[in-house]
């Protein structure tokens, strides 16, 4: 009878939820009400994997969740697509392909939310910042037993990049033809998984976005706490005489991640409130910390020369200027454009102030043998067959190709 209900629901011209209406009724939850809940789910259990597994147990918890996601991800554009065919998936394809042709090239226009020349500019840095220098992402790498695994690890995680359109952007696509009336663009995923999915594999889904949420949510943890320990708190202490044992640094850091978790898990649903859409709201507030990060870095490869204070100079600059583009004045300019430019000025402030106040303290990288450091020979014809098979993927997506 419940099968039956929701095929007479989803038939209706309004393309109601019937999932969704089924759990209001039941749990008597407001939308807002449940995105509480689900905040508190994650954020606790991810807390509880980094505080006590640490990164072990992260590590094997995010290669089960990425097997997960990966197998449910496909399914939902495949079941989505026979739900659009009528039961035929090739005639669901078609119409894919047939129909909106405009939302099938990546090569979008100067008013879409992340226009295609930020690619060139500010989303180059974003993405150079992201997989090279963010400590969650760095953290896996050097946890390999090798250099030559961990430049393997790194291009398999590219290689999954490539069926991310499979998994994010086909969805949108059907959710278009299926989807009516949609306000909030972070709704538009759960919706079409309770339309379009058999009710036996709503659940995996579910837990499969759950556990998506996980892997970044107790990464982003781990490695804050150890920022924050190793690079602040130490230091802090070995400068007024204290001496801290392993045992002790970590007893801090997990009392740490406590507080970060509960101030995340505070603030996270408030985010559900913002008028633009999620992924543009966090490259904006990353926007803050991202770029200014990758760009110390970036100038710590070129020089030797530029002193602490170039550091903290270009900091400040490049918050108080970013700061007041994104929430005092609007210059007509994408904010990735932006960042961009502000990279060029703060990457020039500090090679100025390494030129004429060097600093006396040559920093020099220390050496280990423990790990062996043999690069992966094969390496750069893997590179290549990626960069190639990327550039050829933009072109099929784009009026060149499939979008003609």
């Amino acid at each position: 009878h419940g099968r039956h209900q929701i095929n007479h629901i989803a038939n209706d011209k309004k393309r109601t939820n019937p999932l969704l209406h089924t759990r209001v009724k039941t749990f008597a939850i407001s939308d807002w009400g449940a995105i509480w809940i689900l905040v508190w789910a994650i954020g606790i259990v991810g807390a509880l994997y980094a505080i006590f597994g640490g990164l072990k147990a992260i590590a094997a918890s995010d290669a089960l969740n990425g097997i997960g996601l990966v197998i449910g991800g496909l399914m939902v554009p495949y079941f989505g697509l026979k739900y659009l065919g009528n039961g035929d998936f090739m005639a669901g394809l078609d119409q894919i392909l047939t129909t909106n042709k405009s939302h099938l090239t990546a090569i979008g226009g100067p008013t879409d939310p992340v226009p295609f020349a930020t690619i060139f500019t500010g989303m180059l840095l974003v993405n150079l910042n992201y997989w090279g220098a963010e400590q969650y992402v760095l953290q896996r790498a050097l946890g390999s037993r090798n250099l030559a695994e961990g430049q393997k690890g790194f291009m398999f995680g590219a290689l999954l990049k490539f069926i991310a359109p499979i998994i994010t952007c086909i969805p949108g696509l059907i959710a278009l033809a299926v989807l009516a009336n949609v306000e909030n663009t972070a709704e538009v995923y759960p919706r079409l998984v309770a339309e379009v999915m058999p009710t036996y594999l709503i659940g995996f889904i579910a837990a499969i976005v759950f556990g998506a949420a996980l892997t970044t949510f107790n990464s982003g943890l781990n490695s804050t706490s150890t920022i924050a320990i190793l690079d602040l708190y130490k230091p802090y202490v070995e400068k007024r005489g204290s001496q801290l044992d392993d045992k002790s640094l970590i007893k801090t850091s997990k009392k740490f991640q406590i507080i970060v978790a509960i101030i995340s898990m505070t603030i996270a649903p408030f985010i559900a409130l913002s008028s633009e859409g999620f992924y543009d709201y966090f490259q904006k507030v990353a926007g803050f910390f991202s770029v200014p990060i990758f760009t110390i870095i970036f100038i710590g490869f070129i020089t030797k020369k530029v002193p602490a204070l170039g550091a903290k100079v270009a900091l400040i600059f490049y918050l108080l200027c970013y700061g007041y583009t994104q929430l005092v004045y609007d210059f007509g300019l994408h904010f990735l454009h932006i960042m961009a430019i502000l990279f060029v000025a703060t990457s020039v402030i500090m090679l100025v102030i390494g030129k004429y106040l060097p600093t006396d303290k040559i920093m020099e990288m220390p050496e280990t043998v423990s790990v062996n450091l043999s690069p992966w020979p094969r390496r750069k014809i893997y590179y290549a067959m990626a960069v190639i098979s990327m550039i050829g993927g933009i072109i099929l997506f784009s009026p060149l190709g499939i979008a003609r």
